[in-house]
């Protein structure tokens, strides 16, 4: 009598590994002594690309930003209103708060590089991009790099702005956002954090299906 044997074949189908969504890290760069922001520094890249690349999330970045900068700033008074036209050489406030506002929307905060007098007091207001600042190791200056990926890229340093500083110097505004040591809470977080890992799955499920649909599934 012969034995009958059965070969049992086990196959992975499907493998997925999950990770519970969580805040960037916070962590301290002592090479370029700064305090990175997320994994590799890379965060805020990670935020423009959720804004470029997913419609919805993108279309309420858009449309939050515009509701809160309005059409204009105005006042009743003639003068605060000349004031108001000359935040800088070439843009009034309202100009500098369109691009404030949609970085505190997507990412919670924003910079602005402000000029001073001798006196130290403040005559002229810039934004700088929120992706191309980062925070100094000792937390009183703030790193400005058009790309924080390229070693070779200029790093422009400024101090953080307070009162009576006379050299140009950068004021850092952050939503406040719960923190369980103070390193975690030096950069911004955005209103949408916990929805970050959707929103991500959402670009991700998109991009497949318009790669399947392109060539003709």
């Amino acid at each position: 009598m012969s034995e009958s044997k059965t070969n049992i074949i086990k196959t992975d189908l499907f493998n997925a590994k999950l990770a519970v969504n969580q805040s960037p890290v916070i962590s301290v760069n002592k090479n370029q002594k700064i305090i990175s922001w997320g994994k590799k520094n890379s965060y805020p890249d990670k935020l423009i690309f959720w804004f470029n690349n997913d419609a919805e999330h993108g279309s309420i970045c858009n449309g939050k930003a515009t509701y809160v900068s309005g059409k204009s700033i105005l006042s009743d008074n003639p003068a605060v209103n000349q004031w108001l036209q000359k935040a800088n050489e070439t843009e009034s406030f309202h100009d500098v708060y369109i691009k404030a506002d949609l970085d505190e929307v997507i990412s919670g905060g924003y910079f602005l590089k402000i000029v001073s007098n001798i006196a130290g007091q403040p005559i002229e207001f810039f934004h700088i991009p929120f992706a191309k600042c980062r925070i100094s190791e000792c937390l009183n200056y703030v790193k400005v790099c058009d790309d924080w990926q390229d070693n070779q890229c200029t790093r422009y340093i400024y101090p953080v702005w307070q009162k009576g500083v006379v050299q140009p110097s950068i004021f850092y505004y952050k939503k406040y956002s719960p923190a369980a040591n103070k390193l975690d809470g030096i950069y911004s977080k955005p209103e949408y954090l916990q929805a970050t890992q959707d929103i991500d799955t959402d670009i991700r499920i998109s991009s497949f299906g318009n790669s399947l649909v392109s060539k003709g599934f």
